[in-house]
């Protein structure tokens, strides 16, 4: 009898070990998603010899989304294999560098030297200036760059002579009064046959709106030295604006009066970056705060807070601007006032979500077309390891972003279809995989219980036969 059950207990952690490792398998491979389970995707054109590449998600990939955070967005290659993905914020525009040819004139001015000058005073005399004494300026007006500026660049011949002359560039809007811009900078150029000259004609400053520019020269050589200018260009930097969507209004969905709470629900989820609230009532002020969550059973998540107003009549209306809000990508929103403003502040509020597209990120593992899948109502895992690793791989680095093509159908609405995912079929595995080891295990001990005593022929032990004699 001993013998039997020690069997039995021995046998019993190895197969509870056998039955969870069979579970196990059965649930990694229900995680596991595939192009079929998706219900739409889109071609992504993609260059071959390029590792990682970016494409900025449009709105119908947000529309079609149902899981938080795009956990449902993946790209397959052309075997049907699912490669690493992320998500980044799309790239601040890079400003480029624009330059406008800007009229030039050269003025000879008279110098006059300090010894002179006494003389002149004390004499109060008007005495003609020397007229070999003169220093050549140069004027430029800016009127129709259009912009602030920060540059400059001046084109001459190629001199006979090599020269290095100092100048400061000094600013006016009138013509009369000049303020200092740049105290020093060189115009320089150096050549020699056989060599490359050495040419520095342009100069860099802080950035003015000022209409007028003045080249005067600081080194005494200058004074009559100063190259012949035949061209000034100014720069500046064009900035292209910043990528964003129209803002979103939204009515309130969920009411509480007595509280002043609003409650309002996005279609989908978006990355919002900005809000603003709107009512139809005047003389409206109330300090409020902004909750977001990514669904309806989730904790709410405090996003920033704001005054509305909406004050004066109908020809002169003040009311509040938006404000920028960290980032939320929960489509479910709430206004709640803040302690010192009363619940009825405000009344019928309405909100305005402004909200920039992501780039995703994905390998180009395998061979293409590649297919940007979205869409499902299998629970998906979020990309948090992949979005890291991609995150800290693409940084200084030039990512070269691709073109997505028109959405197609893949599998439809039927994607959308309550189906058991991957988190309850692991459950209903695990717990068939215990019920089968505890049924084995009964099983097992009950044969080893039934089985006779190998000790003695008959069945029965030693000590009983000494009894029986």
């Amino acid at each position: 009898m001993i013998l039997q059950c020690s069997r039995a207990i021995f046998a019993a952690p190895w197969l509870l070990a056998f039955a969870a490792s069979l579970g196990w398998s059965a649930m990694s491979a229900a995680a596991v998603p595939k192009l079929q389970d998706f219900a739409f995707g889109a071609e992504l054109n993609v260059d071959a010899s390029a590792a990682v590449h970016a494409v900025t998600l449009p709105d119908f990939v947000y529309l079609a989304s149902r899981q938080a955070g795009l956990a449902d967005v993946r790209v397959f290659n052309a075997s049907g294999g699912s490669v690493p993905v992320g998500f980044r914020d799309v790239p601040r525009p890079v400003a480029r560098l624009e330059e406008v040819k800007v009229p030039l004139f050269a003025l000879s001015v008279p110098i006059e030297s300090d010894e002179r000058r006494e003389s002149r005073q004390a004499n109060d005399s008007a005495a003609n200036l020397d007229a070999a004494a003169t220093m050549a300026l140069f004027v430029l007006d800016t009127g129709k760059v259009g912009h602030a500026y920060s540059g400059l660049r001046l084109v001459w011949p190629v001199p006979e002579e090599n020269f290095s002359h100092r100048i400061a560039i000094e600013q006016s809007s009138d013509l009369v009064r000049w303020k200092p811009l740049l105290p020093e900078t060189s115009l320089t150029h150096m050549h020699s046959p056989g060599a490359e000259a050495v040419v520095k004609n342009e100069a860099r400053f802080r950035t003015t709106t000022a209409r007028y520019l003045r080249l005067r020269p600081l080194t005494p050589n200058a004074a009559q030295a100063l190259p012949v200018i035949d061209t000034a260009y100014v720069r500046y930097r064009l900035r292209p604006p910043p990528s964003a969507t129209a803002p979103l209004v939204l009515t309130p969905l969920a009411v509480a009066e007595q509280t002043g709470r609003f409650e309002f629900e996005l279609p989908y989820g978006m990355p919002v970056t900005h809000l603003r609230i709107t009512t139809d009532t005047d003389g409206v002020f109330a300090k409020v705060q902004f909750w977001n969550r990514t669904s309806r059973k989730a904790d709410w998540r405090r996003v920033g807070q704001a005054r509305v107003f909406s004050l004066g009549g109908r020809d002169a209306q003040v009311t509040n601007k938006r404000v920028s809000i960290r980032s939320g990508h929960g489509r479910f929103w709430a206004i709640t006032p803040l302690a010192d403003t009363p619940a009825s502040a405000l009344a019928a509020p309405r909100i305005e979500l402004s909200w920039k597209p992501q780039q995703l990120l994905f390998v180009g593992t395998g061979s293409g077309p590649f297919t940007l899948a979205y869409g499902t109502s299998l629970k998906q895992p979020p990309h948090r390891e992949a979005a890291r690793f991609l995150s800290e791989f693409v940084r200084g680095r030039d990512v070269r972003t691709v073109s997505i093509g028109a959405a197609r159908e893949i599998a439809g609405t039927a994607a959308y279809a309550e189906r058991l995912d991957a988190d309850t079929l692991k459950s209903w595995a695990l717990w068939a995989v215990l019920i089968a080891a505890v049924l084995g295990l009964l099983w097992m001990a009950r044969s080893l219980l039934r089985e006779p005593d190998p000790t003695t022929a008959d069945g029965t032990d030693d000590d009983a036969k000494a009894d029986r004699v």
